[in-house]
């Protein structure tokens, strides 16, 4: 039965033998569970980025475990729901993250401003991004430094030159703090 399949697949407590058994299930549904598993193996991710079926292939890019080679490959896929998809993906290394910032298609840099493990200079540069939601990303992101901060807060933008300039504040409040305690 595919409901009992599927309940296999979807679980994160399954064992990951189970799931490799499953991921060459005929069933799309059931594969793309499996690619979406979090006990799911690269290997077994691996296999299924190869997938006929694009919404198994766009699980295998947002799963944690997704092997380095696959989000590479996917990081440079013509279809840019898979290039937003490893922007968004936790797991993604910072060094694929800077392939991303020059992006053609702004969802993709918003995803990119917003990721935690974006890196500073990334973010400096994404501080400049014509669109709006892009440079929003940068001036919410925490890991954005304070000269990043410190050009957004002269925005055109009203939101964002505002929460640039909140967060800014609360630097520096915390600074004042740590040299009050000296």
């Amino acid at each position: 039965l595919e409901i009992v399949r599927m309940g296999l697949a979807s679980n994160p407590s399954t064992p990951p033998q189970v799931l490799r058994e499953l991921s060459a299930d005929i069933s799309a549904p059931v594969r793309r569970a499996i690619a979406a598993n979090p006990r799911t193996e690269p290997i077994v991710l691996q296999m299924l980025s190869r997938d006929p079926v694009r919404k198994v292939r766009l699980a295998v890019t947002m799963n944690q475990r997704a092997p380095l080679r696959v989000m590479e490959r996917f990081s440079i896929e013509s279809d840019d729901s898979f290039r937003v998809a490893v922007a968004q993906n936790v797991g993604t290394p910072p060094a694929i993250l800077l392939g991303l910032i020059f992006d053609p298609e702004p969802n993709v840099r918003r995803a990119v401003a917003s990721h935690l493990q974006t890196p500073p200079p990334a973010l400096a540069q994404l501080a400049e991004d014509a669109d709006t939601d892009v440079r929003l990303g940068v001036a919410n992101n925490p890991g954005t430094p304070q000269e990043g901060l410190k050009r957004l807060s002269f925005d055109r933008d009203l939101t964002i030159k505002s929460r640039a300039r909140h967060r800014l504040a609360a630097i520096l409040q915390e600074q004042i703090a740590r040299d009050r305690e000296r």
